[in-house]
């Protein structure tokens, strides 16, 4: 076994309790950067397959640096695109996939990080995922101590890598079991209806949401490349804010926020502040530092109240599938691997691969890349509007 870095074992236990307590993550990041001499540090959630950027937070820059970041050069870091290389679980340079002839030249580098006591580069490490998620955290070190702290920093993300693993998994578990109990509480989501969760921090910054939310068209919302969720309606957008602004908690059923129209769809948007010291939120917000320590989160709830079936229900009956095997073949459409429908279904690999198997049968396809196309051309089809007519008609059982 190898011999603990010190300071180790402080962290891993604040890494702990900054999984259920957000206000832990100012010992985290103190513990990581007193190891390493007062680098900087930054950790962000990304998505691999809608490429959002869910979570960000930062530690040790300047205000100013800071502000920049966010107001614009986040938009050009190279960094960032390159998470997704990262091995899981083994720390590495994040700036070797980079050559240093194009990153001295780059204008992140010499208008963002050079001025910052010339931050050369970064060590980085990317979490074991949650189906398609992951966290990175990585550590800037300036020039002047690249050749003294490279390989510390390397082992320091090694030796906690299991527990910020650990930390993700259960903030990941955590925030789903929140989005699902406000939900049920809010009565939001009836059956024949469909839409999503999203768990957002006091600045609108997500934390978590669900795979309905995520599968909305970006009309309807999105994330924005710091993670902030936004939404296309002027109406809905306004209203967000202004309920972000209310002080107190909304608790009960969730108020109907505000509705509106999208071709011939109606949807409805509620939201639930939470709003209790004493309710652990288990992701720090982005965007501001020392925001962890805000307990404060709003669950937005979304649904189509139009006369139009889902998908998944509009798949079953033009092709004579189950619920959960629609379900898997919009999955498929949408990208996911059989590992990752697992994960999304907890249940068995077998059950998995059987179910594919009858959803390729019955919608006669002969692969995944079949399959995708099918579903792709017959969700704005004739046989798919004849379903839904006849569904109306009440000829369809």
């Amino acid at each position: 076994m190898a011999p603990q870095i010190p300071g180790q074992a402080e962290i891993v236990s604040s890494l702990h309790r900054a999984a259920l307590d957000p206000r832990g993550w100012g010992d985290v990041f103190s513990g990581i950067r007193d190891r390493l001499d007062g680098s900087k540090l930054s950790l962000h959630g990304h998505d691999r397959r809608t490429g959002a950027i869910f979570l960000s937070g930062a530690s040790g820059y300047e205000p100013e640096f800071a502000e920049g970041y966010l107001s614009y050069y986040h938009s050009i870091n190279p960094f960032v695109p390159k998470s997704e290389l990262l091995p899981l679980g083994v720390a590495r340079q994040s700036n070797a996939d980079i050559p240093p002839e194009d990153l001295f030249r780059s204008e992140f580098y010499n208008d963002w990080m050079r001025p910052q006591e010339d931050l050369v580069g970064a060590v980085a490490i990317r979490t074991r995922p949650v189906g398609s998620r992951s966290w990175v955290l990585s550590l800037n070190i300036r020039r002047r101590d690249w050749s003294r702290l490279e390989g510390r920093a390397l082992r320091l993300l090694d030796a906690l890598e299991p527990h910020l693993s650990h930390a993700f998994q259960v903030s990941e578990m955590m925030n789903r079991l929140t989005g699902q109990i406000v939900a049920a509480t809010a009565d939001a989501l009836q059956p024949g209806m469909s839409g999503g969760v999203i768990v957002t921090d006091h600045n609108r910054y997500v934390l978590w949401a669900d795979d309905g939310a995520i599968r909305l068209h970006p009309s309807l919302l999105r994330i924005d490349v710091l993670g902030r969720l936004r939404f296309g309606d002027d109406r809905a957008e306004e209203w967000a804010e202004a309920t972000l602004r209310q002080n107190g908690k909304l608790s009960g059923r969730a108020p109907l926020g505000v509705t509106f129209t999208q071709g011939s769809q109606k949807w409805d948007i509620r939201a639930v502040k939470i709003l209790d010291p004493n309710q652990p939120v288990p992701q720090f917000p982005g965007g501001q530092q020392n925001s962890w320590a805000s307990s404060e989160r709003t669950v937005f709830l979304i649904s189509r109240r139009s006369g139009i079936a889902p998908p998944e229900q509009a798949l079953a009956q033009a092709f004579g599938l189950s619920m959960a095997e629609a379900e898997i073949a919009l999955a498929i459409w949408d990208g996911a691997s059989t590992s990752e429908i697992v994960d999304q279904r907890k249940t068995s690999l077998n059950t998995v691969r059987n179910q594919i198997r009858a959803v390729l049968h019955k919608m006669d396809a002969r692969h995944r890349a079949d399959l995708v196309r099918i579903v792709a051309h017959c969700l704005g089809s004739r046989r798919i509007a004849t379903a839904l007519a006849a569904q109306a008609r009440g000829e369809m059982h």
